[in-house]
């Protein structure tokens, strides 16, 4: 603390501040009061303090363009900044970007310089509000008075100095076949009216993309011609330009609502997409015309003759037909309503008819019915209905589920009807629960393979009435040969009666279900084989090992993942391994059955005996070593059994042959299992965290398949495997295909491609990719990353010598350098390369701090 305040920072402890001292920086020192466990917010906290008061366009446009920072930026052309234009950036810190860009020479951008400057080799001074990246050009082309650029920006944000827009001539006639042409000077009156939904297209007359759009967005437009609250519009960007709007790439695609609120348009790009979309938004069934085949447009009736015309095309039934209908439709959903008391000019139903049209024209396999409570009043009891207003049931497999009230959100009942029919069937993850789904009795069928999709269900369920339907997105270890896309298979009583790979229809699936062709029995696996099977497999893979071990430390679950890693650091016995199980159903039934059913958190299995000893002793290393060597009736002192770097080897190979052994008996599935080729384990979203989990250091690449850098990297990590083996630790290398599994990788801050990311016991350092590494350069970065993450400084001169050549990085805590604060800190500033790290500890700390 005594430190600390010597050196002039003023904050409570535990505290780690980033010194940067020179005229450059707008403040001394920055405090940092995040987690230090979140290595990504550390990072871009050193970032943003790092940053000088005037940047570069080199290293502050990409940033701009993002629309990071603050709300404004003053582009300063000129060759260098002015005393001026650092004391302007000094006194605007935080509220204005100062960004010089070269006029000329190398690093000059003629675009640029057009596009926001006054051209080459021309000073100029253009303030740029970020939101929208709406230019102000300051009329002297340098800082004249830093008064008078200061009075200038609050000009703009007080809305009396106007931006100068492009703008090119209104045409004569603005809206042809419903498709209306905007300029810059037009864009409010006709966009940003309170009373329509505009969809507003921004085009470039040279982009490819913007061709192929033209006749999809004109079919849309002419779908729109005569409803009165929507635009559909087009605006070439490269000739106007509208305040608060910017168009980054072509063509970009906006809507806004009555509320004038921008909004991104992310959907797809057919005309049925756009037309979908603005018909959500507007809610507006009054759209008077339809394009036929032939592309002539239709009258189509509107309001109250459209929700007679859909009303007339949904079965009106009673509750005995419906009866009936059951044992044909396996899906059906029910609108019971009451004529009577339904208020003449409300059409509380168009909404039930909305659905219809939903479902219908996304082939979800569902019979829509209404029934009209005052011509058959049994209806009541039938769905438990209170007619006070329309509601809807869903039936499925011939059960009523309780009517609900209809309400008039079309996309929420939509999605509770999907989900209804999406929750009638099962999923199933591994081998064992595909078998408990084969034994149901009676018929059952499943869509089974990797690429097996809800679509292949939702194709064939209709006509499945009765009958249990799942799916599984591999191939169970009992079904040969294995599914390569996705097959049917047909079940009964534990016997398979058909299997029909991809392509198939329904009638396929109906006419396998009627055939009496030859059955297979299906041979079922119980918990208790399930697990000697792994237990068989592991010992078997053991003894073709080096590394042949009779006792097994098992660790279940994430609650003993601790003890396990402290175990596996201290035992150090040639006799003993250590397997930690995953919080999965799978694994924990596998090693229940190895207790002849008991559920342990911890015990050791005698692999000769094929018994188990629970151990229910204190959760520490020390407790569980004593248990482990009285079991065992040795005495194993650490400094007697280091063991070599083979046996290391061996034992990481153990735990893998754990997880693969699984894998065979079913226990996961394909996604799940490891594979390793040359030294670089391929990882998926299931088996990244343990993988990180399992082992000491790691090192992953998150890459793209269709990355160029990412191409361009193969070759160099590679051969990192064997580079790396002049490292004195167990190194294990992955890889992961980071844009199929963006939510699994969400936590590791990946922001581009590729990405590295080193872990030392699962804290994570970031390696930042300034060029091309080599497998020698990846190796080098590594072994700094194993030294101490900072020096140790006692002194207030030690910390002043510290920070006094530059940028540095100091923690200041009262506690040790072997504390949580001291082992946070060392992990966030492991993925600081070029900036000195120190920590300064003990009593003194808080003096040290605020005497520097």
């Amino acid at each position: 603390d005594a430190i600390a305040k010597a050196v002039g920072v003023a904050a409570e402890l535990p505290a780690t501040a980033l010194f940067t001292p020179g005229s450059k920086f707008a403040k001394p020192y920055h405090i940092y009061d995040g987690d230090l466990k979140n290595t990504s917010t550390f990072m871009d906290f050193v970032a943003d303090s790092t940053t000088p008061l005037v940047e570069s366009w080199g290293t502050y446009g990409r940033k701009l363009m993002k629309g990071a920072g603050p709300p404004f930026a003053a582009l300063v052309f000129a060759e260098q900044a002015s005393d001026d234009v650092w004391e302007f950036a000094r006194q605007t810190y935080g509220d204005v970007a100062v960004v010089q860009v070269d006029i000329s020479g190398p690093r000059a951008n003629a675009k640029l310089l057009d596009a926001f400057g006054r051209g080459a080799d021309k000073e100029a001074i253009t303030v740029v509000k970020v939101k929208g990246m709406t230019k102000f050009k300051y009329e002297p082309n340098h800082i004249d008075s830093i008064e008078n650029l200061k009075a200038f920006i609050e000009g703009i944000k007080d809305g009396s100095i106007k931006a100068k827009l492009k703008s090119a001539e209104p045409p004569a006639k603005p809206t042809v076949g419903g498709l209306t042409t905007i300029v810059g000077t037009t864009f409010k009156d006709i966009i940003l009216d309170p009373t329509k939904h505009a969809l507003v297209e921004f085009y470039a007359p040279w982009c490819g993309h913007c061709k192929n759009l033209v006749p999809i967005y004109e079919k849309v437009a002419k779908r729109f011609e005569n409803t009165d609250n929507v635009v559909v519009a087009k605006c070439d960007a490269t000739l106007n330009e509208v305040d608060g709007i910017y168009v980054k790439s072509f063509p970009t695609i906006k809507y806004f609502g009555p509320d004038n609120e921008e909004q991104d348009y992310k959907g797809g790009r057919t005309a049925d997409d756009f037309i979908a979309f603005l018909q959500e938004k507007s809610s507006s069934p009054t759209a008077r015309v339809e394009i036929s085949s032939d592309g002539s447009a239709k009258p189509v009736a509107t309001s109250p003759e459209k929700a007679a015309l859909a009303k007339s095309q949904m079965p009106q039934a009673s509750v005995e037909l419906v009866q009936k209908f059951m044992q044909t439709f396996k899906f059906m959903v029910i609108f019971a309503f009451d004529s009577t008391k339904i208020e003449s000019g409300k059409y509380e139903m168009d909404v039930a008819y909305q659905l219809q049209e939903k479902l219908k024209s996304s082939n979800t396999p569902v019979l829509c019915i209404q029934i009209d409570a005052s011509k058959d009043p049994s209806v009541k009891d039938f769905m438990q209905y209170d007619d006070s207003q329309p509601a809807m049931a869903l039936v499925r497999d011939g059960v009523v589920d309780g009517a609900v009230p209809l309400g008039d959100d079309v996309q929420r009942i939509m999605g509770a009807v999907v989900t209804g029919i999406l929750g009638s069937f099962a999923r199933m993850t591994t081998s064992q629960e595909f078998a408990q789904f084969v034994a149901h009795p009676g018929k059952s069928v499943a869509v089974v393979g990797p690429d097996a999709s809800f679509t292949d269900v939702k194709s064939i369920l209709a006509q499945l009435i009765g009958i249990e339907v799942g799916i599984a997105r591999f191939t169970p270890d009992f079904v040969h040969p294995p599914i390569s896309s996705h097959a049917v298979m047909l079940f009964e009583n534990n016997e398979m009666i058909a299997r029909i790979d991809a392509p198939y229809t329904g009638q396929d699936v109906l006419d396998a279900l009627r055939s009496n062709g030859p059955r297979t029995p299906i041979a079922q696996t119980t918990a208790l084989d399930f697990g000697n099977n792994i237990h068989r497999m592991l010992l078997f893979r053991m003894r073709r090992g080096d590394s042949m071990r009779p006792y097994h430390a098992y660790f279940v679950g994430s609650s003993r993942r601790a003890l396990a890693e402290e175990v596996t650091k201290t035992l150090n016995s040639p006799h003993s391994i250590v397997v930690k199980v995953p919080d999965k159903k799978a694994e924990l039934d596998a090693v229940i059955a190895l207790c002849d059913g008991n559920a342990y958190s911890a015990f050791i299995w005698n692999s000769k005996t094929n018994t188990s000893h629970p151990y229910e002793g204190p959760l520490t290393a020390s407790a569980f070593k004593t248990f482990h060597d009285e079991l065992l009736g040795v005495n194993t002192p650490k400094d007697k059994l280091q063991e070599s770097k083979h046996q290391k080897e061996a034992l990481a190979k153990v735990n893998q042959d754990v997880l693969s052994a699984l894998h065979m008996a079913g226990g996961l599935t394909e996604s799940e299992k490891l594979v390793e080729k040359a030294g670089i384990t391929e990882l998926t979203g299931s088996t990244l965290d343990q993988f990180i989990a399992n082992n000491e250091y790691t090192f992953v690449e998150f890459y793209a398949p269709w990355c160029g850098h990412c191409k361009n990297l193969v070759p160099v990590y590679a051969k990192f495997p064997q580079a790396a083996k002049v490292l004195d630790v167990d190194l294990k290398i992955a890889k992961i295909d980071a844009s199929e599994y963006k939510e699994d990788i969400r936590k590791y801050g990946i922001k581009g491609f590729p990405s590295l990311r080193f872990f030392i016991d699962g804290a994570m350092t970031v390696l930042e990719l300034k060029e091309m590494p080599t497998p020698e350069s990846l190796t080098e970065w590594v072994r700094k990353k194993l030294l101490p993450p900072f020096v140790e400084l006692s002194t207030e001169a030690d910390v002043a010598a510290h920070i006094e050549n530059g940028n540095s990085i100091v923690g200041f805590s009262a506690g040790s350098s072997d504390d949580a604060f001291a082992a946070a800190f060392a992990g966030a500033t492991r993925s600081v390369d070029d900036t000195p790290v120190a920590l300064v500890t003990g009593p003194n700390a808080d003096a040290i701090a605020k005497a520097v």
